[in-house]
């Protein structure tokens, strides 16, 4: 019987503990599993994203540049720098350096008045050409000033 000091009376003992333990282990895997199949669902059905940039990586536009060159130009190039001495970027826009994101959001919104004046603002794309080590931060930096002047073609410079 249950609880008896007779050593005869329950021969088949069973330790309930570690049963216990092995469920409790065994549930807790379910309920991740269970928690980590719904994270991974959703993720991949309706989530947001909570940035986007809309830029165009160019494809032929090399060899397209290369085969024309007296075409007018229809774009508006900002070259970043890296200057290993200094270990700043070094902004560039046609043959001038660019002090500050001040001066460089007047010759973007410069530049691109002429095309709205000309009644084509659909035509120039900023094209951002930045070397191997400028941060991402001033690459980013340039994007955003474009997006104030409402420009909605932003492109980056392919590397051969």
């Amino acid at each position: 019987m249950a609880g008896s000091r007779d050593p005869n009376a329950n021969p088949g003992r069973i330790k309930v503990v570690p049963l216990v333990e092995i469920i409790l282990c065994l549930c807790g895997l379910a309920m991740c599993s269970l928690m980590l199949e719904d994270c991974l669902v959703g993720s991949m059905k309706g989530r947001v994203l909570e940035g986007k940039i809309e830029t165009w990586l160019p494809k032929d536009k090399v060899q397209q540049r290369e085969a024309a060159p007296d075409t007018p130009t229809e774009e508006i190039r900002v070259a970043l720098l890296w200057d290993e001495a200094s270990r700043t970027t070094i902004r560039k826009f046609g043959n001038a350096t660019v002090r500050d994101d001040t001066q460089l959001q007047n010759l973007i919104r410069y530049r691109y008045s002429g095309w709205v004046h000309c009644g084509k603002p659909e035509i120039p794309a900023v094209v951002v050409d930045a070397a191997e080590m400028v941060p991402w931060q001033d690459v980013m930096c340039v994007v955003n000033l474009a997006k104030r002047e409402k420009i909605e073609r932003i492109e980056f410079a392919g590397r051969k």
